[in-house]
């Protein structure tokens, strides 16, 4: 066979490489319009065209004009506007380019000596699109993570797993200039084994990529179970009070008519200091029933009852404004982290109040064109001792911070040496 040939074939092998990115970038960022058949049916049809396109003698001008026809078709068996498929053509092949300048930059400066002639079919040519197609991958996977932490919260953070993908990319590539530099002075047999070797880094590559894929998902699995398990402890709890809220309430109606029925009489004996002080003690039994905050939100209902029945434990009054307009985006930890930090503070403070200063919690939550607001007020003591300081103390306010960090949100802090305002604003 004709070594041209020989090379023009290698080099669609390579370009495989890039449906097989699109797709694992393509089904985070976009659904399926089709059946999953169809739309595998697709990705074949791309390879097939990029495959014809690499054995066929045209200039790499048309070459990339094929490749960027073949990018939005397959965009088009996805649910996104049209305008959008546009603009997502136009990035992929922006990226590609600045890759593959990327790449010769790198390859430059790997190989002294220079490289063949990367317009014609030769081992230089596969080295560049090899290398090119490999730094592809990361503005791909720094898109679709930026995309997927943004979109959902539960999302696995996959910046932890770009330093080892990096370094898998970067040594495939000093690898694959390793290859070339033994291969390309040799002839005959060496040179189709420099080609074999650069295309099993190719595919090694897709192990990796798939690889890396199952880390997301595995943590990501996880986070989610954590997550459900969570939320389904604090609807628990929640259905507990409601419970306990029921029992107390009951046992309250059962006995009103016998406490109307004394009260009366001690009215008509002429005891009404005694009926007083009956009617405030029973309404203070009354107060000590367990209150349920309603938002229309579980979780948020179930937390807010939990910090009510704290506050009324420890005698400190916990006034609560929540108006929501929908449902929350935001995680049940992340909410919960957020909450009940700002809540440990505002107690601990109210507990360590200077002599004359009552105690007094307030706390807004409020929705506005999605995004949610929180704020707690609470006064404080400038610089007063904590009665029995926590072995984790002062790590909740980091965890708020990270937490609305992650979320991409804002967290402020005010004070006017008396009281204490902490507000955080959540996309």
């Amino acid at each position: 066979m004709n070594p041209t040939m020989i090379f023009r074939i290698a080099e669609g092998v390579e370009w495989l490489l890039l449906p097989v990115i699109l797709y694992f970038a393509l089904r985070v960022l976009a659904a399926p319009r089709f059946s999953r058949w169809l739309t595998a049916s697709g990705y074949a049809v791309l390879a097939g065209w990029l495959l014809l396109l690499a054995l066929m003698p045209v200039a790499d001008g048309w070459r990339i004009c094929g490749i960027a026809a073949g990018v939005l078709v397959l965009l088009g068996l996805y649910r996104m506007p049209g305008r959008l498929r546009l603009i997502g053509v136009a990035l992929v092949m922006a990226v590609l380019a600045l890759s593959f300048a990327l790449a010769a930059l790198v390859l430059g400066l790997l190989l002294k000596d220079g490289f063949d002639d990367v317009h014609a079919p030769g081992l230089g040519r596969l080295l560049v699109v090899l290398c090119g197609l490999l730094i592809f991958i990361l503005p791909v996977r720094l898109g679709t993570a930026y995309y997927r932490r943004r979109e959902d919260p539960i999302a696995a953070d996959e910046c932890r797993m770009f330093a080892p993908l990096f370094a898998c990319q970067l040594l495939s590539i000093i690898i694959a200039a390793y290859i070339y530099r033994l291969s390309s002075g040799m002839l005959g047999i060496f040179t189709y084994l420099g080609l074999i070797a650069l295309l099993c880094i190719v595919y090694l590559n897709v192990v990796f990529y798939w690889y890396f894929d199952r880390i997301r998902y595995t943590v990501e699995y996880k986070s989610r179970c954590e997550a459900a398990e969570y939320k389904l402890s604090l609807e628990r709890k929640y259905h507990a009070l409601l419970a306990q809220h029921q029992a107390d309430t009951d046992a309250l109606w059962h006995d009103m008519k016998k406490h109307l029925r004394l009260m009366k009489a001690l009215i008509a004996e002429g005891e009404s200091d005694r009926s007083a002080a009956y009617a405030h003690d029973l309404e203070a039994r009354m107060d000590g029933v367990v209150k349920i905050i309603r938002t229309g939100e579980p979780v948020l209902d179930a937390l807010l009852t939990e910090e009510m029945r704290r506050a009324r434990a420890a005698n400190v009054p916990f006034e609560i404004n929540a108006r929501l307009e929908g449902p929350l985006a935001i995680a049940a930890i992340d909410l919960c982290t957020i909450l009940d930090n700002l809540f440990d503070n505002a107690l601990a403070a109210s507990e360590n109040l200077a002599d004359g200063t009552a105690p007094e919690i307030r706390l807004s939550i409020g929705q506005q064109g999605g995004a949610l607001y929180i704020e707690m007020t609470n006064p404080y003591t400038p610089k007063a001792p904590l009665q029995a300081p926590a072995p984790r103390h002062g790590l909740g306010l980091k965890n708020i911070r990270d937490t609305v960090r992650a979320n991409g949100g804002t967290f402020t802090i005010t004070d006017d040496g008396q009281t204490y305002h902490a507000s955080v604003i959540l996309p």
